[in-house]
């Protein structure tokens, strides 16, 4: 079923799983008077028999780093389905105050898949985003160099998740031109390379 959605129907789908998962655990909090903590979630997630629950975990620095082979049944779609929908859980379940986050994945053709959980006030950019993989850094400081030349651009890479790098526009002239470069300057180094300009996602602590 995923896999016959157009990229405009995908994303939209993706939208209401992590709404309705969001909702889903808000409500079971509520009714409960129960909210998680990290711990917790590190127990529960394997419980509930989801497709990528089985995992070996390891302790970070105020976080917790899910590693695991990719299932069986992996594709790009169906892995975006299951992040989108224990990202909304984990955040309704612990009231905001930690996050869930996916680096790598069967279906983005990685030979592991990694997720990361973390504590909403303590998450540094490269639980948020991924780490940048040290083959890409030299490409992408010549990146930032270009970009430089350019008045009203400032730009910073700050993750790289999934197959998909992320960047922040720090002050610039328009937000159109300002995507425009940075996927140019990126594309002539790393070909296909797709890239994410980082926005506010506000229904995070939006009530359903």
């Amino acid at each position: 079923m995923l896999a016959t959605l157009d990229p405009t129907e995908l994303e939209a789908t993706l939208r209401r799983v992590f709404d309705h998962s969001l909702a889903l655990a808000k409500s079971f909090g509520r009714h409960h008077g129960v909210v998680l903590e990290q711990p917790d979630l590190v127990s529960l997630l394997p419980a509930l028999g989801l497709a990528c629950g089985e995992r070996e975990h390891r302790d970070g620095d105020a976080s917790c780093w899910l590693e695991r082979a990719p299932c069986s049944e992996a594709s790009k779609a169906l892995c975006a389905f299951y992040r989108e929908a224990i990202d909304g859980l984990v955040l309704g379940l612990t009231d905001g105050e930690v996050f869930f986050r996916r680096h790598r994945s069967g279906g983005n053709g990685d030979a592991r898949c990694l997720d990361v959980l973390f504590a909403a006030a303590a998450g540094a950019e490269q639980q948020k985003y991924g780490p940048i993989p040290e083959a890409m850094r030299e490409g992408l400081l010549a990146a930032e160099q270009s970009l430089a030349r350019l008045p009203g651009i400032t730009v910073r890479f700050v993750g790289f998740s999934e197959g998909v790098l992320s960047y922040v526009v720090d002050t610039v002239s328009t937000d159109v031109a300002a995507g425009a470069a940075v996927d140019k300057a990126v594309k002539r180094r790393f070909a296909g390379l797709e890239t994410r300009n980082l926005a506010p996602r506000s229904v995070l602590a939006a009530e359903p």
